[in-house]
């Protein structure tokens, strides 16, 4: 279906979860809810406190 869910991959799996530093920056981002079709928005402190997850510089501009 193609959106997984942060807290679904933690639940599930014990993946490591990586945030781009830009979600750091905004007051809320979405994310998928678990359910084809259905989203949540959350402060981005909340979700990776809730999935173990580190930010990092992961997204490029100009992909090569």
């Amino acid at each position: 279906h193609g959106a997984n869910s942060p807290v679904g991959i933690h639940s599930l799996h014990n993946y490591p979860i990586y945030f781009d530093n830009e979600a750091e920056r905004s007051e809320k981002i979405i994310v998928s809810a678990g359910k084809v079709g259905q989203s949540i928005l959350v402060e981005p402190h909340d979700l990776a406190k809730a999935v173990n997850a580190t930010f990092g510089d992961f997204a490029v501009d100009n992909p090569e």
